[in-house]
């Protein structure tokens, strides 16, 4: 081989093996900015589906205190219930109605605030109903429905004055076909800690709807679940959902003092391919 030759090749490998390196060293570190960018996305999707979900449960819960404790009268809820507790007996048509009026200030300005409540309905000890309704056709009850009996009644009597959480289903106790999530909470006497009725909420299932928090599409299977009767409140699963077949990462998280449990599945190379390609195309 030529002088000239040998060192035209020795050049050459001097000048590209250190370029080598620089790509190789170059890609690894877009690689793993890419990859952190990915968890970061997706990190902050699941605390943003999450504080959604907290966020609506509190809610809730707001609603039942102001409607149970509030009033600028004498017509809390508790205060309503006291009045009817000294006795046994199912109340009286005039009585049920003298009830609801009492309450209806409250009601109607908690249903003002809160757009995804159908109904207020509230059941003596003895099982008399006194009820607020926004739209009867979104779900009414019949005064001669009595829950003692039913198994979500015995559940929230059983809380002691924590929330009892419905799946989301069509309820015939409503007299509609519209599937709801309703809310049930044992008021208690203070004084006796004696449960004096049971206050039920019954919503939309827009107050849990993520699909308006989601944003990375079809991409990822979004769950929330109440655990302690195994029903699923909300998921965006759907037969025409075919990129979470082969899912290989779960995040998940309990809503604090609830039952609720929010899980987001993701087909993390998916995902990934996604966001190379949107990068490629922003550049």
């Amino acid at each position: 081989m030529k002088l000239k030759t040998k060192i035209f090749l020795s050049f050459t490998a001097i000048s590209i093996i250190p370029l080598l390196f620089l790509m190789i060293f170059s890609y690894y570190q877009y690689v793993n900015v890419i990859n952190g960018r990915m968890n970061d996305i997706i990190s902050t999707q699941f605390n943003n589906i999450s504080y959604n979900v907290n966020t609506s449960y509190r809610s809730i819960q707001q609603a039942m205190k102001i409607l149970t404790f509030y009033s600028n009268d004498d017509s809390s809820i508790i205060n309503i219930l006291k009045k009817v507790s000294s006795t046994k007996k199912a109340l009286t048509d005039y009585e049920i109605y003298r009830a609801s009026c009492d309450m209806n200030a409250i009601c109607e300005n908690v249903c003002y605030n809160y757009d995804y409540i159908n109904g207020i309905y509230v059941f003596t000890s003895s099982g008399s109903l006194i009820s607020h309704s926004i739209d009867r056709q979104k779900g009414d009850i019949s005064y001669s429905y009595n829950p003692t009996s039913e198994e979500w009644y015995q559940d929230t009597l059983k809380l002691e004055g924590e929330t009892y959480i419905s799946g989301l289903d069509v309820y015939p106790m409503f007299q509609t076909e519209e599937a709801s999530i309703f809310f049930a909470r044992s008021i208690l006497d203070i004084s006796t800690h004696k449960s004096l009725g049971i206050i039920v909420l019954n919503c939309s299932p827009s107050i849990f709807n993520l699909d308006t928090v989601n944003a990375l599409g079809n991409l990822t299977l979004i769950t929330l679940s109440n655990t302690e009767n195994q029903q699923i409140l909300f998921t965006n699963l759907e037969d025409t959902n075919p990129k979470i077949i082969d899912n290989n990462r779960i995040l998940s998280q309990f809503i604090p003092d609830s039952p609720l449990k929010v899980e987001l599945i993701f087909d993390y190379n998916s995902l990934l391919k996604e966001y190379h390609s949107t990068e490629f195309l922003r550049h």
